[in-house]
Formats: structure tokens, C-alpha cells, sequence
């Protein structure tokens, strides 16, 4: 995605919303600081950091001690991130950005949604990095032909038994 962004910076842009998944203990509270750390202009380095330590985090060993780690590897102010990390504003947040994802049937991270300039054009949806890396990377993929394609990882839905409690609330 960042390649295809830096070569057509005109054409493409990239909007992140968090959908954390249900059988990841740990995806709320990385939600959670992603967004404290963009009240501090560093989402996009929250969210590179705990993906680069996406093991440490299925350690059994793993704590919140470990996000204010990173918090603070990248710079933040410490007393803010932990403030910030818990507020209502956060949490809803990344709750509101959940429901949608769920609305809109989805089920893997990542999903991309495609959406042309032309706004008659067609919106369409890539599921899961290995397909996102196949289709952005072939133009004649049959995707850009508007053709669905399938998935190529399989993970367990996100369904309601796999979802925290709180985290399907109405607004």
C-alpha cells in the first residue's frame, strides 16, 4: 500500500480504522493506544511499532507495561498516553470504527476498501494482505475489472462469540 501510495500519491490515499479482532485479547487495548498516540501525532508510529511486535504481544508474558514501553520508545509523554489511552473518547472510537467494520461484513484484517474518484465507479474490497499484495501489485489482476476474488488466508471470523463484550454497542 505505502509503494502504491508514494507512486500515485494523486490517485491513492490510505484511511486506517481500527477493527480489532474479538480472539485477540490484546487488539482493543492496541486500538486503544493507536489512538492515544495519534492525540500526540504518532498513530502511524504506535501502530508500526506493535506491528513489528506482533509475537511479544501472544507472549503470555505480555502487559499494558509493554504498550507504555513502546509509548515511550517513540517519544510520547507517558502521563498523557495513559490518561488518553482510557477515555471515553478513545473508547468509542475504536468501538464506532469496529461497528462499522462489522456492518460492512468484515471479518479479516487487513481489508482494503478501493474507492475510485469517479463516483459512479465501483467500490471494491480486498481481503487480507497476501490478496492485497497480489492485486496491487498486477494491474491486469481481474479484481480491477470489478471480478471478486477470493481469499487466499483463512482466519476465524469475527463473529459474536469471538467479539468482546461491549465492543457491538449501538450509538
Amino acid at each position: 500500500m505505502e509503494k502504491l501510495i508514494k507512486q500515485q500519491p494523486d490517485r491513492y490515499r490510505l484511511a486506517f480504522r481500527n477493527f480489532p479482532l474479538g480472539r485477540w485479547p490484546w487488539s482493543f487495548p492496541e486500538a486503544r493506544a493507536a489512538e492515544a498516540a495519534a492525540k500526540q501525532g504518532k498513530f502511524w508510529e504506535m501502530h508500526d511499532i506493535m506491528f513489528a511486535h506482533q509475537a511479544d504481544v501472544e507472549s503470555p508474558t505480555f502487559s499494558l507495561n509493554s504498550i507504555l514501553a513502546w509509548a515511550k520508545s517513540i517519544g510520547l509523554n507517558i502521563e498523557k498516553f495513559k490518561h488518553d489511552i482510557d477515555t471515553e473518547e478513545i473508547r468509542d472510537r475504536v468501538t464506532h470504527d469496529h461497528d462499522i467494520g462489522w456492518t460492512n461484513n468484515i471479518n479479516l484484517t487487513p481489508s482494503f476498501f478501493i474507492v475510485p474518484s469517479d463516483p459512479k465507479g465501483k467500490i471494491m474490497m480486498v481481503i487480507g494482505d497476501v490478496d492485497a499484495k497480489v492485486v496491487l501489485s498486477n494491474p491486469n489482476d481481474p479484481f480491477w475489472r470489478g471480478e471478486t476474488i477470493s481469499l487466499t488466508q483463512q482466519e476465524k471470523a469475527n463473529t459474536p462469540e469471538n467479539t468482546p463484550p461491549g465492543a457491538m454497542q449501538n450509538k
